[in-house]
């Protein structure tokens, strides 16, 4: 069994892809494999991807014939993914070279830990413009999670938030890295045009799993035209506190 999978959706990445794809090549790690989800592009997403395809027998491509948007692509890529842990990365993000060494060494390590994450930095065209500190919790999460639906600003709140405790840390979606088993019991929800992560992070925490931080530079997320709308956000954000309040979480 290859040791991690990381799972890469994409549609219409044929700026950014290469770039992805080659900061996976370049790991310290060596024991991956790269599951590339074409969802669909109409770009040249699709020849980029076979061509590194040709290159490196550790990358493959699942290419669906419509589009199911990124939680779609996301459980595609798990369902056809053999790794004994399960990583992600958009076709627009960059992994910092030693991510899958650190993460996997401390899982390794650590069994009773189901699931880690580092920080992150964003930037742009211009370079890198901020250093996102992911939260570290000082209590069980799923205590923050109940207690949250009781806040007076519950509604106003971001969807990250919730864990935070009128914070502005968050968990950053491609610095996390997981065991194969959580995924019997938890599964994107194909239904959300946005924040799926967060989604899945509330199901990992409601069913017990355990989480840690780990104090690394994971990765660099991209700004650019191309990210998810405010208003697909807020959206989203609408349907995951309308699950928390009524408990589908912890069920």
């Amino acid at each position: 069994m290859v040791k991690v999978s990381i799972i890469m959706p994409v549609y219409n990445e044929e700026k950014h892809i290469s770039e992805a794809i080659n900061s996976v090549i370049n790991q310290t790690f060596v024991d991956w494999e790269l599951v590339i989800v074409n969802d669909a592009s109409t770009d040249n997403t699709k020849k980029i991807s076979q061509n590194y395809c040709k290159k490196n027998k550790r990358i493959k491509l699942i290419n669906h014939n419509e589009n199911k948007y990124r939680a779609g692509a996301l459980n595609t890529g798990i369902k056809n993914s053999k790794g004994k842990y399960i990583t992600f990365l958009d076709g627009d993000d960059i992994y910092m070279s030693n991510m899958l060494e650190e993460e996997t060494k401390f899982l390794e390590k650590n069994m009773k830990i189901d699931l880690v994450y580092g920080n992150m930095k964003r930037f742009n065209e211009e370079g890198d413009f901020e250093f996102v500190d992911a939260i570290e919790f000082k209590e069980n999460p799923k205590k923050i999670m109940l207690r949250s639906v009781k806040r007076k600003d519950f509604e106003k709140i971001k969807t990250y938030e919730i864990l935070s405790e009128r914070g502005k840390k968050l968990i950053p979606g491609c610095s996390v890295m997981m065991r194969r088993e959580i995924f019997k019991s938890v599964h994107f929800d194909e239904d959300l045009v946005a924040s799926q992560d967060y989604d899945l992070w509330f199901k990992i925490i409601g069913k017990g799993f355990k989480l840690k931080k780990l104090n690394i530079l994971a990765y660099r997320y991209r700004i650019h035209k191309g990210n998810v709308s405010k208003g697909k956000k807020l959206i989203a954000s609408k349907v995951i506190k309308e699950k928390l309040k009524k408990g589908i979480y912890f069920k």
